[in-house]
């Protein structure tokens, strides 16, 4: 990238690592991005570049949404506790092709490329998250880069046809130009495989904090306000948006008024039409840190999604964080899931297989299969990622 894009030698300690990343360095519980570039940090110094947005905001939510990134934007680049720099490039999710696309995309380059040199970063990995930073990877960089595919970006459930087919091409510039491609799911290495040298994807599931969560399912100390809630308790933790199947978790609910059903996360979905309801808690958002004793408080496990594109390619963080924690797991169906744990987890097609498979979590759990689930992830440990990036260094 220009007079910047130099790689240093191979002396120099700790190269850098610049992540165009898909999330925001906020207070958020960490994605799976988070997690990597944790466990690379300790080999990479970091530069974290903040995202924006696949589309322009819409409803009633684009006042807050739009002052929040003016915030970003005024505050430049800040410094974290962890020593990693943080950025807030100016960039604007332009759809239409044309002179303010270039010219966008122009701009984009040259504010990254000022941020290295401000930062002198001389030496390193281009670590991808997110599509929408494809124009700055160009096409004579020396530099070594990884796209990360955590989801299949271009198959979110709010991208018009339109922003689907810019998402889509973004990606397959990466796809093109970048070194290795690191896919999360199976569905997702199946698909990249086909639009890209097969030779450079590889398939990395997510990893889990094995230690942090079978200390929590040893310790077993609910917090409080779970705590309070009768049992049996049917647990899910995550954020609560539109893509959970909230008709099927009505029908369920309604079924078994004895059973107590926690959610714990922040709400994007004004109502899920259960609030009112008795054997209801939403406990709202609680801080990562918190979270396995929460679940460790769960007496059946539970992942709820509607079944679009989108989520027939994920991969679910959280089931390994639920199999660390000694649950019994039901699920909606999602193939990888099926692919990984088809013999461990309990995968419903209907509301009836459903509710038939959480009163067997509840009733009659099955031990040896909560064993296989904690012996399958015991080993598991996100500095597995860590020498697929020293290797494009050395």
């Amino acid at each position: 990238m220009g007079a910047a894009r130099r790689i240093g030698t191979m002396t120099e300690p700790h190269p850098w690592l610049v992540h165009f990343s898909a999330d925001h360095h906020r207070d958020t519980n960490p994605h799976s991005r988070h997690h990597i570039v944790r466990a690379l940090s300790a080999h990479f110094r970091v530069l974290w570049i903040n995202p924006y947005g696949f589309r322009w905001p819409a409803g009633r939510s684009w006042i807050p949404r739009a002052m929040r990134k003016l915030r970003h934007w005024t505050a430049g680049a800040t410094q974290t506790s962890e020593g990693w720099v943080v950025a807030n490039p100016i960039a604007l999710p332009i759809v239409a092709d044309g002179i303010v696309r270039t010219l966008h995309e122009a701009w984009l380059r040259r504010q990254v490329r000022r941020l290295l040199r401000r930062h002198g970063v001389n030496r390193g990995v281009l670590f991808f998250t997110t599509p929408k930073y494809a124009p700055v990877l160009e096409r004579d960089s020396d530099w070594p880069s990884v796209f990360y595919l955590s989801d299949a970006y271009s198959l979110h459930r709010e991208l018009s046809p339109k922003e689907r087919a810019v998402v889509r091409k973004e990606e397959d510039w990466l796809l093109t130009h970048c070194r290795r491609v690191i896919c999360s799911s199976r569905p997702i290495y199946e698909d990249v495989r086909g639009r890209t040298r097969p030779d450079i994807v590889i398939h990395f599931p997510h990893q889990v904090d094995f230690a942090r969560f079978a200390a929590a399912r040893e310790r077993g100390t609910a917090p409080a306000d779970i705590a309070s809630i009768p049992r049996p308790r049917i647990g899910y933790y995550g954020t609560l948006t539109d893509s959970n199947d909230w008709d099927l978790m009505g029908a369920v609910v309604r079924a078994r008024p004895n059973y107590h059903f926690v959610f714990i996360g922040r709400k994007e979905i004004e109502s899920t039409g259960l609030e009112s309801l008795p054997n209801v808690h939403f406990l709202g958002f609680r801080p990562y840190e918190t979270i396995p004793d929460y679940g460790a408080a769960f007496d059946v496990a539970v992942m709820f999604w509607v079944r679009r594109d989108w989520i027939r390619h994920c991969s679910p963080l959280k089931l390994k964080e639920y199999l660390a924690l000694g649950k019994p797991v039901v699920s909606t169906y999602i193939e990888d899931v099926a692919w990984q744990f088809g013999q461990i987890v309990s995968l419903a097609h209907t509301a009836e297989e459903f509710l038939a498979a959480l009163d067997r979590g509840v009733l009659a759990p099955d031990l040896e299969k909560i064993q296989r689930g904690i012996e399958a992830v015991r080993d598991d440990s996100w500095n597995r990622i860590v020498p697929l990036f020293l290797d494009l260094i050395d």
